[in-house]
């Protein structure tokens, strides 16, 4: 990577990485534990340094631009080889950090900021290694080893080659135009949405949440009319499905907690006669050939109780 003016600092790139994440200035604030404007001011210096605009600041939320877009995972790059050479740094000065090397999603929401605290908490603590990217990925790197363990819902790609360990279960919410009357209703009954087309994924896209959906729909009588995918450019699909004609996709509540998009509402749903939510398990992933280090053990102990933790959602 080329820098601009060569005086691009790692807080900045921390910073704007927080910022990608969340979409929302004063909660990566709230993450970072710092003032909101001390954000702001760092990550404009980064674009100055940069010389392109990587956020997209004129409407209610943040989005990213195409640049922002290019540029964040060269910016996890760049963190990721910091916890690398300081790790490597302190086990040859026998100050060997417990290091684990995740590979995981945007998707996740505030669960991994939850998992970062708990292994912060860890005596030792445990530094996750936080890498991005899709599951067919994830799970090469986990086999390859350049990965420790790797975050996936569902369990369609399990092999004899990977454990799957299951840590905890993703509610999953409907999103739809919050002017549409079913967006008034503080649960909605899923057989209510049969009325309206579904954005989704193909099914050799993500085939876990595709049947999720599906076996959902059937449970309440109906097969869903699928409009299209929901876009990879979120802001952009939601702002689509927002103005657009009525439609409703899925959405994991960890993530849509960190999200606040105008003109959209995120409902929970009620499935078949007990009236269950919609929801997918979260497997961490390892390499079924390597036993477990102690460290991953007890990182899997701590996604566990992660997961007991998780009280029921309750709509606002």
């Amino acid at each position: 990577m080329r820098w601009i003016g060569g005086a691009v600092e790692l807080r900045q790139l921390r910073y704007f990485l927080q910022v990608a994440d969340q979409l929302h200035f004063g909660r990566a604030a709230e993450r970072l534990r710092v003032a909101p404007s001390a954000v702001s001011q760092q990550v404009s210096r980064l674009e100055r340094e940069l010389g392109v605009p990587l956020l997209d600041r004129s409407h209610r939320t943040v989005r990213l631009t195409d640049a922002g877009e290019r540029f964040r995972p060269l910016a996890q790059q760049v963190l990721d080889a910091e916890t690398t050479a300081v790790a490597e740094m302190r086990a040859l000065s026998g100050r060997q950090e417990r290091l684990v090397r995740l590979g995981t999603s945007a998707g996740l929401g505030a669960r991994v900021s939850e998992l970062v605290h708990s292994c912060q908490r860890a005596d030792p603590p445990i530094t996750l290694q936080l890498n991005y990217s899709d599951v067919s990925t994830r799970l090469h790197q986990v086999r390859s080893g350049t990965l420790d363990a790797a975050v996936v819902r569902g369990d369609s790609r399990a092999t004899d080659e990977f454990d799957f360990t299951h840590v905890w279960t993703d509610e999953l919410l409907v999103a739809l135009p919050s002017a549409h009357p079913l967006a008034g209703r503080r649960r909605i009954p899923f057989g209510e949405l049969a009325g309206l087309p579904l954005r989704i994924a193909p099914a050799h896209h993500n085939p876990d949440l595709y049947q999720a959906v599906q076996q959902a729909a059937a449970v309440s009588g109906f097969e869903p009319v699928i409009a299209g995918e929901f876009g990879a450019a979120l802001h952009e699909a939601f702002a689509e499905l927002a103005i657009g004609p009525p439609s409703w996709t899925v959405f994991y509540a960890s993530h849509a907690d960190t999200l606040a998009i105008p003109g959209v509402a995120f409902r929970p749903v009620e499935v078949g006669k007990k009236a269950r939510p919609l929801s997918l398990a979260t497997f961490v992933v390892t390499d079924g050939n390597r036993r477990l280090s102690g460290v991953l053990a007890d990182f899997l102990q701590r996604c566990r109780e992660l997961g007991r933790r998780a009280e029921p959602r309750h709509a606002d």
